[in-house]
């Protein structure tokens, strides 16, 4: 069962414009739909806190049946949708209903800088072709997911955390990419 909490007076026009952004990007995918988004949202959050030291967008993330889900989701689509920004198809995906994202007029980033747009597609082609299923076997055997109770808010620190964590090589080789890229010295 997922969880819904009230986000009063939190700021969500960056996460909004996220949401907006990745849909932008990988709308015609056909493996698209809402748990490839959310799974995105997450790593675009937690992976700049670990190269950048700062979230995208602050958004606070829960643990849930569904690996972790950004809290400020629901009412940060919500408005959009009801900005006539965005629309949530259900369209049927190999025999299942699959919760499509789709863009209802041109996207112009307002908010997100050059940098973190670049950085959010890094995210994108390392993740994009991900299923739903495949990305959410992913995010359940992340270390911030494993160690975490169903509910707990789970902070952007755990990023650090060790333990028996399978990462697959292109997400390695995607990361010391990345690292270099931002001026590290980086090998692996």
């Amino acid at each position: 069962m997922p969880i819904i909490t009230v986000t009063a007076g939190k700021e969500l026009g960056k996460l909004k414009e996220l949401i907006l952004y990745v849909t932008y990007k990988c709308q015609e995918k056909s493996n698209f739909g809402s748990t490839l988004l959310n799974k995105i949202l997450f790593y675009a959050d937690f992976y700049s806190y670990a190269f950048n030291h700062k979230p995208i967008t602050e958004a606070t993330y829960r643990a849930d049946d569904y690996g972790m889900v950004p809290v400020e989701l629901i009412e940060a689509r919500g408005e959009l949708v009801d900005e006539g920004r965005l629309e949530v198809r259900s369209i049927d995906c190999y025999g299942r209903e699959q919760k499509r994202p789709m863009l209802t007029q041109p996207f112009e980033p307002l908010v997100l800088s050059k940098e973190e747009r670049e950085f959010v597609d890094g995210i994108i082609e390392t993740f994009g072709a991900f299923t739903g299923k495949e990305i959410s076997e992913l995010n359940h055997k992340e270390v911030a997911y494993a160690f975490s109770r169903y509910g707990e808010r789970i902070p952007y620190n755990r990023i650090y955390a060790l333990g028996p964590v399978e990462v697959p090589l292109h997400v390695q080789q995607w990361a010391v990419d990345t690292a270099r890229k931002l001026g590290y010295e980086y090998s692996m």
